[in-house]
């Protein structure tokens, strides 16, 4: 699609531009976010941020609609990242109790894998191209 999302982690605003930089959509979600520290979208248009304090991805649609929450405590503790892969499968890394990635597949199931952090950069380029 050719957007670049932007997550201001203070305000809990989301801004989204076209590849010149253009601004096409703009939508405050602090009735959702408490600490934003990652994003990503795919091609249906959805937005997924990590919330690092809730423990847990939330979905926005574009448009700034509240979609879905995706994993909780005790099973993405304090993610850090969140990328989405060519599958569909959401990939959540956190860094509690070591390093951990949490996969959910198109089907909703859950991995939960240790893996060190220089892999989960690899997967994250991996996942990009």
């Amino acid at each position: 699609m050719g957007h670049i999302i932007v997550v201001e982690c203070k305000v809990m605003r989301v801004f989204i531009f076209d590849t010149n930089g253009n601004v096409l959509n703009k939508f405050t979600c602090s009735k959702y976010l408490e600490f934003p520290n990652g994003v990503c979208c795919n091609d249906k248009q959805e937005i997924f941020i990590s919330d690092n304090r809730a423990h847990c991805i939330k979905v926005f649609s574009y448009d700034g609609q509240f979609v879905r929450t995706i994993g909780s405590e005790g099973i993405t503790n304090y993610p850090i990242g969140v990328v989405q892969n060519s599958q569909g499968d959401v990939l959540i890394a956190d860094n509690h109790n070591n390093f951990n990635l949490t996969i959910f597949t198109q089907g909703n199931k859950t991995r939960k894998e240790k893996i060190s952090l220089m892999t989960f950069f690899l997967l994250i380029r991996w996942s990009i191209n």
